[in-house]
């Protein structure tokens, strides 16, 4: 006959301990992937950010390039070097309709740069003195004034 064995429960904590583990462990891997999603998320922010201050940076940097020198819109794309983003800009000439200078300026993260490439395009209308015809060297009398007429990113998907 079988001997009837008292009831030890030793062996009880060990599985309490084994399923206290697990739940943990599950739990780590789950917040290792949230916290990388994250990490991500903000560097792919960060990444967006810099390119549209770069162009932004390209864009104002080109206006007052424009601004006090018309023939600069004439002379082809360029590149400006912006930190460590290089940005290409198309400028192009043009009238307002009140009469006064005008350019076009579209700002690219791609070479070639034109306007239906444009990450950033910028209209902007010049106020000039008398003595401010293109090419005439008198750049005190241009761009006494400039009123921006449009600012427009073009957003990524």
């Amino acid at each position: 006959m079988l001997a009837h064995r008292e009831a030890d429960e030793s062996g009880i904590t060990l599985i309490l301990v084994m399923v206290l583990l697990l739940g943990v462990c599950v739990l780590l891997v789950s917040l290792i992937g949230i916290s990388s999603d994250d990490i991500l998320n903000s560097q792919n922010v960060l990444s967006q950010r810099t390119n549209e201050y770069a162009l932004d940076a390209a864009a104002t940097t080109a206006l007052q390039l424009v601004r006090f020198d018309p023939a600069d819109c004439t002379g082809g794309p360029q590149t400006i070097q912006i930190a460590s983003n290089p940005a290409h800009i198309e400028c192009s000439p043009g009238t307002s309709p009140t009469g006064q200078r005008q350019a076009v300026i579209s700002v690219c993260v791609v070479n070639p740069c034109s306007a239906a490439l444009a990450d950033l395009t910028v209209t902007a209308s010049f106020t000039d003195g008398p003595e401010c015809p293109p090419g005439s060297g008198q750049a005190a009398e241009c761009g006494e004034s400039i009123q921006i007429e449009s600012w427009t990113l073009r957003g990524k998907d």
